[in-house]
């Protein structure tokens, strides 16, 4: 962390990827209990998010950074998400 710049995307890497985590972790017993999907279907519906992940960050982040500046993608990705929520409370 002597580096400039280190700490602060550190700090971003465990904001953004915390709840990641929680969600990859928590949604096979969800799936497994609320929906009652059977192990392969969890299985299936992981593999699934992670292709679309995949998909999003080579076939649509790829282009974007290379027409706009990290800190107006981050600006608007925090804006998406403030935006969502506030949908999801809202309707």
């Amino acid at each position: 962390m002597k580096f400039p710049g280190v700490a602060q995307t550190f700090a971003v890497k465990i904001v953004a990827g915390l709840p990641s985590g929680i969600f990859q972790v928590m949604f096979s017993v969800i799936a497994l209990d609320f929906f009652k999907l059977l192990p392969e279907q969890n299985g299936y519906m992981m593999a699934y998010f992670g292709i679309v992940t995949m998909v999003i960050q080579g076939a649509v982040l790829g282009p974007l950074t290379m027409r706009y500046s990290e800190r107006s993608l981050l600006l608007l990705s925090i804006g998406s998400l403030l935006w969502s929520g506030w949908l999801r409370f809202t309707l």
